[in-house]
């Protein structure tokens, strides 16, 4: 295996060793590059969804994509409301950002390394992060009216820098640069994987000396996991693993600097935590996927 191949593949070996380095060795002045890495991702990642392809989706899967934006923003904000009753107010203000953040980027990986519908997980993803501007907000503001005032418009344009911005970007240069489209879509994955790597490793060493004292929070954060899991997984026969995934399993990294950016560091916590349960219960499943695709060759 050459170094190119083992910096796209091994995502789940950089997870592992991004959290122990940041719970072991904290650096949390790499904490501080975090928004600038989430946009390189958001770019490379926007890179390989077009236009075209969400508009299939629209005619062919209509039912489960309304589904899955149901699940994302009526559902799960409402459940995460409910659990925030146990919590004090930052951290309850923080679990309501983190379910209205969009489903999370990496799905896709994940699906296709259990050889599911990679594409429709793409397509939801794309869909539920270019209505989160609009949507987020909204939900954040109707749910944490009883722990603080909000004005949406800080999370608005939070959201449109880190999602609309690079999603733009990325198109231009595929409709006017094809081959340097192509090229940086070649070379996606690892560099996707080394700025996910520091992302984490920056964001959960922020929060390292307080993270030992939040063990009930991951109890927490794994039960609205499970919940969320479930009433995917339950919610369509053909695509119980691609709905289970996507509402699941958001974008725990945006929800961080969402969270850090408009509301402050303990409202973050709740994306740190989510990040650690969330990548702590991926990496075994990364893994059995490595393998079963390994076994299929």
């Amino acid at each position: 295996m050459n170094l190119r191949s083992f910096l796209s593949e091994e995502l789940w070996l950089f997870t592992l060793i991004a959290i122990v380095l940041a719970i072991a060795v904290p650096q949390p002045w790499l904490a501080d590059y975090a928004i600038y890495l989430l946009l390189v991702v958001m770019f490379m990642i926007s890179l390989s969804i077009s236009l075209s392809e969400i508009q299939s989706v629209f005619r062919k899967d209509k039912r489960t994509l309304l589904t899955a934006v149901l699940l994302i923003y009526v559902i799960s904000p409402v459940i995460a409301f409910l659990l925030s009753f146990t919590l004090p107010k930052d951290l309850a203000v923080g679990l309501i950002v983190y379910s209205a953040i969009p489903a999370a980027m990496s799905n896709a990986f994940y699906i296709k390394a259990l050889r599911r519908n990679a594409p429709l997980t793409l397509v939801i993803t794309a869909v539920t992060t270019l209505m989160a501007p609009l949507v987020a907000p909204v939900i954040v503001k109707l749910l944490t009216g009883a722990y603080l005032q909000m004005n949406p418009l800080d999370l608005f344009a939070s959201l449109i820098k880190l999602i609309i911005l690079p999603f733009i970007a990325a198109e231009l240069v595929r409709r006017y640069a094809k081959r340097t489209a192509a090229l940086l879509s070649r070379n996606s994955a690892p560099v996707n994987n080394i700025c996910i790597f520091f992302v984490i490793f920056g964001v959960i060493s922020d929060a390292a000396g307080g993270v030992w004292g939040f063990g009930w929070l991951a109890v927490i954060m794994a039960s609205y996991f499970g919940i969320c899991y479930a009433l995917g997984h339950f919610s369509s026969r053909r695509e119980s693993v691609v709905l289970g995934f996507s509402n699941g399993f958001r974008n725990g990294t945006l929800a961080m600097v969402v969270a850090l950016e408009v509301f402050g560091p303990m409202a973050a916590m709740i994306g740190v935590i989510a990040t650690l349960v969330h990548n702590i219960i991926l990496v075994p499943i990364m893994f059995w996927g490595k393998r079963a695709k390994s076994g299929a060759h």
